[in-house]
């Protein structure tokens, strides 16, 4: 409709409303006479908040990480350690190794001229052990002196050899 040069509008807003029923959801439509639109939403504050709960909950994650890292590498370095112990009692059935073994980081053996390793593995003989009531001797040992490469661990262990 025009007067006087003028372009007019006449506006209509919808509303939007939602209705729960036992067997569906439904929108419905209804005209409003305001200017607004009427839509269902988060308000600024709900939306802050969530975030902040949210960016709360992943500093607590990302905390723990490295204590995950230390205790992930710790069981790797046991699984070595353990295959480690595994082979050298199996090499030590008949003769002592001599020299160091030497071994890769999943503890696998290595040729004595790798030099790729991550463990060296130092085998003596150990006559200090004796069965109870005994002043000397009498058992067959080896003491194993594993160490780490990359790091300043050692871990001595001592276990019996069949006679």
């Amino acid at each position: 409709m025009r007067r006087k040069g003028r372009t007019s509008f006449q506006l209509v807003s919808w509303s939007v409303e939602f209705s729960t029923r036992p067997q569906r959801d439904e929108i419905s439509l209804h005209r409003s006479t305001s200017s607004k639109l009427v839509l269902p939403g988060f308000s600024l504050i709900e939306t802050v908040l969530a975030l902040g709960i949210l960016a709360t909950a992943l500093m607590a994650v990302i905390g723990l990480l490295p204590h995950a890292l230390d205790t992930s590498r710790i069981a790797d370095r046991r699984a070595a350690e353990s295959l480690i112990i595994a082979n050298v009692r199996a090499q030590c059935t008949s003769t002592l190794p001599e020299g160091e073994l030497r071994f890769d980081p999943s503890g696998s053996p290595l040729p004595d001229v790798a030099h790729d390793f991550a463990f060296t593995a130092v085998v003596t003989s150990d006559t200090s052990l004796a069965l109870p009531g005994e002043t000397t001797g009498s058992l067959r040992a080896a003491r194993v002196e594993l160490r780490d490469r990359s790091r300043t661990w050692t871990r001595t262990q001592t276990f019996t050899l069949p006679p």
